[in-house]
């Protein structure tokens, strides 16, 4: 990978997570560290034996100096769908878009030696740059655009194809941004969007001027496109409480009226009088007649059980 020049180098670790020594997991986190600091990503999709939370910790510092993510999942069955989640995540987050073509076949099978260490540079005088070469190391031709996402950000929809530009800013899409709009085959972002803090920042990579973005200036839908853009960027603003609904009603007319009187007074069966002259019904008095069951029949029980001890006494007497 390192002899690699694609934009897109990412790795999908796939392991159940169990290292015994303690060198092979320090050695495994400073691999990843050092693979993400030459440009090539490392993701973890750990299979683990169900409750086994003793090695979460290593998994997910691995996947951290990686610049990765860490998943995990007590089910084999699932390491295919993880894997194309996470090649879809990667793609979508440098601006690449996922099709059927783009897979482990696409990945090109290279026969040429590993690289050596490379030379020290040589310092040469720098040339004064002509005014034909194009400044920036910005790309300066005729790119095809076309979304990577669906986002209610790219409404409204164009009835065809997105107008292209002609030229764009060599750029990659950082991992925590939302790119949108990406442009020419290498699928360099053109439109991205994140959060940074309680707010968000949209990024448009190439210009809007006469000579990158004239066909951009002549579509009649970028007036609203750049609306949406704007209002998606602007801080929250705290509403007010709602009103109550009680408060919202209003009744009309205030009064029910003469048809309505009357069937109301017919349903129940007596003359409607006005809230003025409602008055509530006074206090009442409730007898409660509780009975003595409960009580006596303890006393009964005690009874019956005394009586038998002196029939049991009599005829215990009268047989000595």
């Amino acid at each position: 990978m390192r002899a690699s020049d694609f934009p897109l180098r990412h790795v999908v670790v796939i392991t159940d997570g169990q290292l015994p020594d303690l060198f092979d997991i320090a050695l495994a986190k400073t691999t990843a560290q050092r693979m993400a600091s030459e440009g090539i990503t490392v993701s973890v999709i750990q299979v683990l034996n169900p409750g086994d939370v003793s090695s979460a910790v290593d998994m997910k510092q691995i996947a951290d100096f990686g610049k990765g993510v860490l998943h995990r999942s007590e089910d084999p069955g699932a390491i295919a769908s993880l894997v194309f989640a996470e090649v879809k995540r990667v793609l979508g987050s440098v601006g690449r878009r996922p099709s059927s073509e783009i897979g482990m076949s696409a990945v090109p099978q290279r026969s040429d030696p590993p690289p050596t260490e490379p030379e020290p540079p040589t310092v040469l005088e720098p040339e004064p740059p002509t005014v034909s070469e194009p400044t920036l190391g910005e790309v300066q031709t005729s790119l095809r655009v076309f979304a990577v996402a669906n986002s209610p950000l790219l409404t409204p929809e164009p009835t065809g194809n997105y107008p292209p530009v002609h030229g764009i800013l060599p750029v990659t899409g950082r991992p925590d941004a939302r790119v949108l709009l990406a442009a020419g085959d290498q699928g360099i972002p053109l439109l991205a969007f994140a959060n940074r803090g309680l707010g968000r920042v949209g990024v448009w990579t190439s210009d809007l001027s006469a000579s990158w973005g004239r066909d951009w200036l002549a579509d009649p839908a970028l007036p609203g496109r750049l609306a949406t853009w704007l209002s998606h960027l602007r801080p929250a603003q705290a509403g007010d409480s709602p009103e109550l609904l009680l408060d919202q009603s209003q009744l009309s007319p205030e009064a029910p009226t003469r048809a309505e009187r009357e069937w109301i007074e017919a349903l129940a069966a007596a003359p409607m009088n006005l809230l003025e002259d409602y008055r509530p019904p006074g206090e009442c008095l409730h007898l409660v007649d509780r009975g003595r069951a409960a009580e006596l029949a303890m006393w009964a029980a005690l009874t019956i059980l005394f009586l038998a001890l002196v029939e049991f006494s009599l005829r215990r007497s009268e047989g000595a």
